[in-house]
This record gives C-alpha cells, sequence and structure tokens, in this order.
C-alpha cells in the first residue's frame, strides 16, 4: 500500500509545519512495513489557504483507493467541501482539525500546540450550549 503524506516542509519557525514534521517521522516509525512517500505541498502553485496545497493543511492519503484524511489549523472548514479548491469529498473519510465546525460537520478533534492537551480535554468535556448553566457577568 502507497501512502503519500502532503505538507510545507518547515523552513522557518512557524510551529505548527514542525508539529506535521513529527507527525510525519511518527507515521514512518509505526507504519515502517507501509511505502510511505512525503509531498512537500509548496512545490506547488495553488497555494489558497483553504486548498488542498495550502500550508494550514497536512493530508495523509492512499494513493490504492484514493482515500485520505485532513489534519487541519484552517479555522474555515466548509472550504474543503468546495470542489473548485481541489478538495474531492467523496474520497475524504475523515477531517482532523484544531479549530473545530461552523456547521454540523464531523470532524476529529486535535491540539497542534505540543506541551498541552487542554483542547483535547475541552472538545471531550464541552457541553452543549443549552446544557451550560446561566453565568451572568455584569
Amino acid at each position: 500500500m502507497l501512502i503519500e503524506i502532503k505538507f510545507e516542509t518547515p523552513f522557518h519557525s512557524w510551529g505548527i509545519l514542525h508539529v506535521f514534521k513529527k507527525y510525519f517521522e511518527y507515521f514512518q516509525n509505526e507504519y515502517s512495513h507501509l511505502d510511505i512517500k512525503y509531498v512537500d505541498s509548496r512545490n506547488f502553485g495553488d497555494r489558497f489557504q483553504g486548498g488542498v496545497n495550502s500550508a494550514h493543511i497536512m493530508t495523509i492519503k492512499n494513493i490504492t483507493n484514493g482515500k485520505y484524511l485532513i489534519v487541519s489549523y484552517w479555522d474555515k472548514i466548509e472550504d474543503f467541501f468546495y470542489v473548485n479548491n481541489g478538495w474531492d469529498v467523496n474520497n475524504c473519510v475523515g477531517i482532523i482539525t484544531s479549530s473545530g465546525t461552523k456547521k454540523n460537520y464531523h470532524y476529529i478533534p486535535f491540539t497542534y500546540l505540543p506541551y498541552t492537551t487542554d483542547f483535547e480535554l475541552f472538545a471531550t468535556n464541552a457541553k452543549k450550549i443549552e446544557e451550560k448553566i446561566n453565568n451572568n457577568l455584569f
């Protein structure tokens, strides 16, 4: 099975790109039995922030069947559903994001902050707005 992992190479101090690189290294170690190919997304012309080659996004794609995951901290998740941004929505099997969603899109919450799990705990324990106690702040 050929797996393609695409993200921009960290060439400066932008933290999320280093997190993507660390994830790639982890994936290589844990799944060494797979044929894993890295693709540098900055080599492509389409650099729209919500598009397939955005620096905000890492994709993990099974080249054999075309299915893929999106790992993102782009805050407008609805951009992934616009065909003109390059996404093949029929083959997307999951969206992993730190920013949540504005609509009822299914996503997997995560934090890209390397030293905290606060966002993961918040996502796990968060109550719906109608379930919260009304706290009036003056």
